[in-house]
């Protein structure tokens, strides 16, 4: 049962910003809603840093994660201004 990757349904909502949106739309604004989000990005649009940290702009090194493996190595994953804005 389930999916391994949630898919939108056709006529759905997208993403969360389309139901708070919804919910606005048609009952006003007579309530607080809050949502959880992706501060760091969506993990679908965090990718692996192959530059180093030097390679970021000063947003990218504020929301990069750093992953050490067994061995010391580190890994540097970051979403992109780029996609980090169309979030």
């Amino acid at each position: 049962a389930g999916q391994d990757k949630w898919e939108a349904t056709e006529g759905g909502f997208n993403c969360g910003m389309d139901l708070v949106a919804f919910i606005r739309q048609n009952y006003g604004d007579h309530f607080g809603i809050s949502v959880a989000g992706y501060p760091e990005g969506h993990p679908d649009k965090i990718k692996t840093v192959t530059g180093g940290f030097d390679s970021l702009s000063e947003s990218e090194k504020r929301r990069c994660s750093v992953q050490v493996a067994d061995d010391g190595t580190e890994t540097l994953s970051v979403c992109s201004d780029a996609d980090f804005a169309v979030e």
